[in-house]
């Protein structure tokens, strides 16, 4: 079990890589999800500027297998919903300025979800390929751990 002091410092380290990435225009990074004992590294999209951060999926029309985008916001967002506009199917997770889950959404439909309660207080949002939830073990007690910058502009 990790201990709160050092869960709070690793999460520190992960609002500073996002800052580094927006310093360097992060496009792609390694997330690192972790589920009780089971850790799960996903190369998703990396939006954190200002001008990507709300546009979520949009004009997006199909997501790779385990890839999607992973919002950063500045601080912490007070608004309570993500939306997906897409015609495809997309899971969706919110988690608070430690990383821990607010709030998760699967998706089997394959059809628009309008609204995700995605809870106050939400500074992360991924929005993942459809069945990722479910394949890789990620519940409510899911944090991210990590964000590793891959690709830079």
């Amino acid at each position: 079990m990790r201990r709160p002091a050092l869960h709070a410092a690793l999460i520190t380290l992960i609002c500073a890589s996002a800052t580094q990435a927006q310093d360097k225009d992060c496009l792609m990074g390694d997330v690192t999800f972790i589920t009780g004992d089971r850790t799960e590294v996903l190369n998703l999209e990396i939006h954190e500027r200002r001008v990507e951060v709300p546009k979520g999926l949009y004009r997006k029309t199909e997501l790779p297998e385990f890839g999607g985008v992973l919002a950063i916001y500045p601080a912490n967002r007070d608004r309570r919903n993500l939306v997906n506009t897409n015609l495809f199917s997309a899971d969706m997770m919110s988690f608070d300025d430690t990383g821990k889950t607010i709030n998760l959404m699967v998706d089997d439909s394959a059809e628009a979800v309008d609204r995700f309660p995605a809870g106050n207080g939400m500074r992360f949002a991924a929005y993942l390929a459809g069945g990722t939830i479910k394949a890789k073990g990620f519940t409510a007690q899911t944090v991210i751990f990590d964000v590793d910058c891959t690709e830079a502009k």
